[in-house]
């Protein structure tokens, strides 16, 4: 399996010795750090047992390069971590693997090992995924400052709308719909192009992986902030808000739902526009949400009307 199906994906890519040994050989560029990022998909939890395997291939790399775009980092390689069913067929391995290759040329990063075992309880796989970034320049957490405008990339909540989808919870929605929220479920795009432009605008940034208002809080606790949010700025489809009108789901679980892989990220306000500006230059949409406060203000929650909401499911919890 490894010789037939996986070495291939490591063509030209010296550092992986072929899939021959037992680990690779990995020297950043000079003057670069490694940032290095893990990240788990698991049967029934991540994806559903009957989306195509070259799409959970590809949503395993993504959610990690999702990780890479928010530090500002370049993609460099990833590790592996298989876990198949013992019954899983070589075409499902063969197709799986497929995405995976065809994700590596879209993205510009090469496997250079890993592992491959049998899992009978369950599928799962992990990838650890690695980036670079100029020495001392990745973007962390914890450097948001009162004052610093909230931006969020793209639009919230068709993860957790695409999921119902897929469990066939979207009864009334248009066909158009439907497959574009499958789609945004199954194929997250991470913003690869923020990442040089967090490099340079960017004091604190997080990917939208929990969920909206969960991450949030994330970032608002390493930093020390508080952060107000108008629920009525943040970006939703049209599909999204398809769902809402016909009562399928509500705001409550777009901003909870998670499975977004859009970048939060806080900006001084005298750079604001200029990121913005830049952002769709790059082909990215980043909407300003609002505005990072002192801690003892805060994590408020303003919904549509304007008013003070109380949420008390921010996110996806494991345990």
């Amino acid at each position: 399996m490894i010789a037939t199906l996986l070495a291939p994906l490591t063509a030209q890519t010296p550092e992986a010795l072929g899939l021959k040994d037992d680990a690779a050989v990995l020297q950043p560029p000079e003057g670069h750090d490694l940032i290095l990022t893990k990240d788990v998909i698991v049967e029934g939890v991540h994806y559903l047992p009957s989306d195509p395997p070259d799409q959970i291939a590809q949503k395993l790399m993504r959610v990690n390069l999702s990780d890479l775009a928010a530090k500002g980092a370049r993609p460099l390689g990833c590790l592996l971590a298989a876990g198949w069913h013992p019954e899983t067929s070589r075409a499902w391995q063969e197709a799986f693997v497929a995405g995976l290759g065809e994700d590596q040329e879209t993205f510009g990063l090469r496997l250079m090992g890993g592992d491959t075992v049998a899992s009978p309880k369950g599928a799962f796989f992990s990838l650890t995924a690695f980036g670079t970034v100029p020495h001392g320049q990745m973007v962390q957490r914890t450097g948001a400052q009162v004052g610093d405008v909230i931006f969020v990339s793209g639009t919230i909540g068709d993860g957790f709308s695409g999921l119902q989808v897929g469990l066939n919870r979207g009864e009334g929605l248009s066909l158009e719909a439907r497959e574009a929220l499958l789609t945004r479920y199954r194929l997250p795009m991470p913003r690869m192009a923020l990442a040089p432009l967090l490099q340079r605008f960017a004091t604190a940034s997080i990917d939208v992986s929990d969920g909206f208002i969960a991450d949030l809080s994330h970032l608002s606790a390493a930093s020390d902030v508080g952060a107000p949010v108008r629920i009525a700025d943040v970006p939703f489809s049209a599909e999204g808000r398809e769902g809402i009108s016909l009562g399928l789901w509500s705001w409550k679980d777009f901003v909870s739902g998670g499975d977004d892989y859009e970048i939060l990220s806080a900006i001084p306000p005298a750079r604001a526009i200029l990121f913005q500006r830049e952002a769709q230059n790059a082909g990215i949409c980043v909407q300003p949400i609002g505005s990072i406060v002192a801690a003892q203000d805060g994590l408020n929650i303003l919904d549509p009307e304007g008013l003070y909401a109380d949420i008390p499911h921010t996110g996806y919890h494991h345990f």
